[in-house]
Order: C-alpha cells, then structure tokens, then sequence
C-alpha cells in the first residue's frame, strides 16, 4: 500500500529472514546466508514462529508449503462483484480525473506519491470485492445448514438472484476443480493404476478365503468333539455287546431299571440325530451343546428353561432342569472352551435372574436392547448389578 515507514536501516534483513522463516526455510542456510551469529539471528531476524506446525495445524500437508485454494479460480461476473462495496469504482474515478488534471509530468507524479496510500487502499477494496463474493458463495457450498444462518447472510446482496446463480456455478466448480498438486496416479504412469486395481481385487479374494478359513478352524474343534464322541460311544457298544456274547451267547436281556441310569449305562436309549457328525442326545439330555452364536437375551433365557422354540429340549424344563436332576454329570464330555462358555452362561442367568427381580415381568424386552454379544452382555449386567449395589450401600449410609 507503499506506507511511508521512517525505520528503514536493515528493513531488506529482517524482511528478507521473515520471509525465508515463512517459506520454512533452515535456519542454519539463513543465518550462513546472512553472516549472522546465532544469538544476532534468533534476537533480530527470526520470526520465532513454528511455521511448519502452524501450517499443518491449518490443514495445509498435502503438498507440503503448497495451497490450492479452489474458489480463486471461479470468476465473479463484473455487475455482481462491484455491488459490494459500490463506491470504490467512484472513487477510482475521482482519482483518474484528478490525475488527468494535473498539467504535467512533475505535478502528476507529485500527486501520485501524495496520495499512493489512499489509491491503494482503494485498489485493496477494488480486489476485496471479487473476494467476498467467492468466499461467501464457497461458504453456502461447503457448509450451507450453519452458515446460511449468519447475520451476513441476511444483506439483500447475498439474496439476489445474481449471487444464487453464482453459489450455483460455485458448486459445479468445486466440485469438478482437481488441485495441480493432487495428479492421478493413472496420469503419471499409465497403466500403473490397472496394475494396482489387479492387485487389490486379488487381495480382497484371498482376504474372504481366509476369513472362511478362520470360520471353519474354529468349528474344527466342536466338530472333532462331536466326532470323536459318536466314536466311541459306538465303540463302547460294539465291546458291551462282544462282552455280552461271550458271557451269555443267548440273546441279552432287557436291562433292569437300575441298569438304565444314564450315570452308570452309556449306552441307554438315544434320539437319532439328524445329522451323523452330531452327538447322540439321550432322553435325559447327555451330549447336549450350548448354541455358539446367540441372538438375543430372550434367546440365552429360552434355552436355559426350555421355552418358546426351545420348548422341552433337550428336556422337559431345558438346561435348568438337567443340572437340578444331574448335577455337572450330563456335560462330561465337555472340552475347556465348552466348559467356559457354560460359566459365562450360568453367570449371565444369575444376573439376569437378579434383572427379573428389580425390572419386573418385562425384563426380557429391556435386557435384549442392551445385547450385543455374550461376553458384552455378561459385563454390563455385572455393572448394572455393581451400581444398584453401590447405590444401596450409600443409601443406607445416608440413612
């Protein structure tokens, strides 16, 4: 704006290092540059700005100390722009006319270092105005449902229909505008980019492999289980009857109805399963296996008591009643990760047992909007059960 400044000794030094300070250049370049000492260049020529983390603060790391700023580039038709500060075009116009006035050279050039401070100004608020109008347009685009609502936006220009139809071609600019920075990888090198997409495909390809694969070697173990179980219990039945022919060749005898129990006779009545790599499920529930994926709290509560769709399996009464009747005895054959599974079951019965009593007859509808997954479930009720406590304790206290 070609202010008058009187401190003018080392202006070009200190500018020239703020400058370089700015462009993040080193320091150590700058004061060789400068013949300066350390102390004297900290002191006099150094901005003391860290311009790279202020820069990245701001969001300016794509390309390094570069900026595109997009909205520059959309150009403001000349009838709107000069709608916003309107009387600088006249005064722009005063000036030229008492330019055009003056008689010759010397009084031209006399009036124009007079006055160059206010023509700057004027040609600083000439330029702000194509500004205004892109920012403001960029503005309604980027974040129109919070911006729109600004005081500014109530002046009759940002109203106009002129200005909507530049918001308009605004938005197809920045939206189709590519930075100079940001150049496709398929324009540097061509055929690079199918290369790469190749590549990703067969990622993804072998990715979903290996995810069945992760399904089918966790089943693994449950399935050995409920093979080697069929098995044996098979094998046992095959030695019984060999016993059995050997002692007494004549065709066995019904077995007494001490001989029955299905603590001492493996090999009483059994239901055929339906699938051979099952286990056998006799009458009294012996080879039963808790479901591994579980929907819902309904669902743990239902197969707990035998309900609803699992109404009477694997007995009357569900997995309540067989531990009541026998004990631990009907999931002997249970491996260590079925024996945890069954813990957390049984814990989460016993919360939600506890839930039943302080939520009432709808205790189930409430429980399953705080189900996501079993071990999830289990640790809420515990701090569900853990603050009612808590709250009790104090109460009492306050008491």
């Amino acid at each position: 704006m070609f202010v008058d400044l009187r401190p003018q000794v080392h202006f070009g030094r200190v500018v020239g290092g703020c400058e370089s300070n700015m462009n993040e250049d080193s320091n150590e370049d700058l004061r060789i540059l400068g013949n300066w000492d350390p102390k004297t260049q900290e002191k006099h020529y150094s901005t003391k700005l860290p311009m790279r983390i202020i820069r990245r603060k701001a969001g300016l790391f794509k390309a390094d100390s570069m900026n595109w700023n997009p909205r520059t580039a959309c150009d403001v038709p000349d009838a709107l722009r000069k709608q916003v500060f309107p009387w600088v075009e006249t005064a722009l116009a005063n000036f030229d006319s008492m330019e055009h006035e003056c008689k010759n050279h010397d009084e031209r050039l006399a009036f124009t270092q007079n006055n160059r401070t206010a023509l700057g100004f004027l040609n600083m608020m000439d330029k702000m105005q194509t500004i205004v109008i892109q920012d403001m347009a960029a503005l309604l685009v980027l974040d129109d449902d919070v911006r729109s609502k600004h005081c500014l936006f109530e002046v009759d220009l940002f109203k106009s229909s002129e200005f909507m139809a530049y918001v308009y071609k605004m938005r197809n600019h920045l939206e189709v505008t590519k930075a100079p920075y940001d150049a496709s990888l398929q324009e540097i090198l061509p055929g690079v980019q199918e290369r790469f997409d190749a590549i990703n495909s067969s990622v993804h390809v072998v990715a979903n492999q290996c995810s069945a694969m992760d399904v089918k070697l966790e089943k693994l173990p449950q399935l050995f289980h409920k093979v080697t179980e069929v098995a044996f219990s098979d094998l046992f039945k095959k030695l019984v009857s060999s016993v059995n022919n050997v002692v007494n060749p004549s065709p066995p005898l019904s077995p007494s109805p001490q001989m029955t129990s299905p603590r001492t006779n493996p090999v009483a009545p059994c239901v055929a399963p339906t699938d051979p790599a099952l286990p056998r499920i006799d009458n009294d529930g012996f080879g039963f296996l808790l479901p591994t994926i579980v929907r819902s709290a309904t669902e743990i509560w239902y197969v707990w008591f035998g309900l609803g769709k699992h109404r009477n399996q694997p007995i009357s009464g569900g997995i309540d009643m067989m531990e009541k009747k026998n004990k631990s005895s009907w999931r002997m054959g249970y491996n260590g990760a079925q024996k945890k599974a069954f813990s957390r079951w049984k814990k989460v019965i016993q919360l939600m047992s506890e839930e039943k009593e302080y939520l009432g007859l709808n205790f189930l509808d409430q429980l399953d909007k705080l189900y996501k997954s079993l071990s999830g479930f289990e640790k809420t009720l515990n701090n569900r059960m853990n603050a009612r406590i808590t709250e009790q304790s104090s109460s009492k206290e306050t008491g």
